[in-house]
């Protein structure tokens, strides 16, 4: 009894009222404590039919599925607990600082839900079409970058100085409603380095705020272009609020896509980049490399994923430009021999085929005159006399004929 003693103190002095949520399952975090000055405000703004303050949780949408760490009876091994809360954790960020739309470099907490989720059908997907991996750009030279990305209702923008995940992700026509960033990162020496770039560096960033051809096409100028040295391109898709776009399955393809590019470098002098990098870092592991009994050298696996990557960079993906360029240029001929076959075509219809037709009574006659050629010849023969007498005729007529070779 004495227990209750301060609260229902605080309750007779006016400072505090207290409503209970109906719903089960609720714990003391759901209990809605409000300043009574301000119930009248809250009464205000709240449009349900129950009257319950604006600054309680609907029990409607309560998820139970909070309320279980996961681990009951299915649960694969290794996989972790998931926190508890009665109450979709709407305290969760009770005593913390808070995100409140700003970009929060020390760190913040954030109490917006996650908003409207798409379907699989509607997931979101990026692939960047310009670079292309491994393509060499001309230093401090303004060039594009371009994304296309499907299934995104792109060209929504907030204020990122004070709206920056202050609202939840919404859907258009089943679409996230959002937009996407491409971020450009200097990765050193190599396109193959062991270590990650830092995430607070950056070449170039750029926050795509339209929705570019309206097929999904988006596109960034880098006005300035970019000193020598090798690159990384990623995208980054985001919903209004630039949170990070939220999918309704955990197996998926990425949402986002990155490439790695050259600056400055020319085949050439990229070849012998990459070559270089890969002797240095191959001359600072030499005292790790061993040797088989048969004499082969056995490279370190970081010697070797760097000789890797050199070779993809160097010698794969100009191979691929050229595989390109070979494959246009072939069907660039099939075109130029399908067109010649064609004209040969209607030469054959138009010319030979008419002529043929002529041609073919004058064999038959021609062949009646070798008939009688052959004839004659038989009667040559037999006949010794000329012209042949009537009766010389008709006494060899009577005789087998005699074959004689055709022409």
């Amino acid at each position: 009894m004495y227990a209750k003693l301060p609260l229902l103190l605080l309750l007779s002095a006016g400072l505090a009222s207290i409503t209970t949520a109906s719903a089960p399952h609720l714990d003391e975090r759901s209990i809605g404590i409000v300043p009574r000055q301000n119930q009248g405000n809250n009464n205000q703004n709240n449009g349900n039919k129950n009257n319950n303050n604006a600054l309680q949780l609907n029990p409607a949408n309560v998820q139970d599925a909070s309320q279980a760490t996961g681990q009951a009876a299915g649960a694969e091994a290794g996989q972790s607990a998931s926190a508890t809360d009665n109450a979709n954790f709407i305290n969760f960020c009770s005593g913390k600082t808070l995100t409140n739309g700003a970009q929060v470099t020390g760190g913040s907490c954030n109490g917006i839900v996650m908003g409207d989720i798409p379907s699989q059908n509607n997931m979101v997907s990026s692939i960047i079409v310009s670079p292309q991996p491994g393509e060499n750009i001309a230093a401090n030279t303004p060039f594009n970058i371009q994304v296309q990305v499907a299934n995104l209702a792109a060209g929504s923008f907030t204020n990122p100085q004070n709206t920056y995940y202050a609202a939840p992700q919404a859907l258009s026509g089943g679409k996230i409603v959002g937009h996407t960033h491409v971020t450009v990162q200097d990765l050193g020496n190599s396109l193959t380095p062991n270590t990650p770039p830092d995430a607070t560096t950056f070449a170039f960033f750029k926050g795509i705020n339209d929705n570019g051809n309206g097929n999904g096409l988006l596109s960034a100028s880098v006005t300035q272009g970019l000193p020598a040295g090798n690159y990384r391109v990623c995208t980054m898709s985001s919903a209004s609020n630039h949170q990070p776009v939220l999918m309704p399955v955990a197996q998926r393809g990425a949402q986002d896509d990155c490439t790695k590019f050259t600056v400055g470098q020319g085949n050439n002098n990229n070849n012998n980049n990459q070559a270089g990098n890969a002797a240095g870092n191959g001359a600072e592991l030499e005292g790790t490399m061993s040797s088989s009994n048969d004499g082969e050298v056995c490279l370190p696996p970081e010697v070797a994923a760097e000789l890797a990557g050199y070779l993809r960079s160097s010698l794969f993906a100009p191979l691929s430009s050229n595989i390109t360029r070979l494959c246009d240029d072939c069907e660039e001929n099939m075109k130029a021999q399908k067109d010649l076959v064609q004209d040969v075509q209607a030469q054959i219809s138009e010319v030979i085929e008419p002529t043929a037709e002529k041609l073919v009574p004058i064999a038959e006659e021609l062949k009646d005159v070798y008939r009688q050629i052959e004839l004659l010849e038989v009667l040559f023969r037999l006949c010794p006399c000329w012209p042949p007498t009537s009766d010389c005729v008709h006494r060899h007529s009577l005789r087998e004929p005699v074959r004689t070779s055709s022409r």
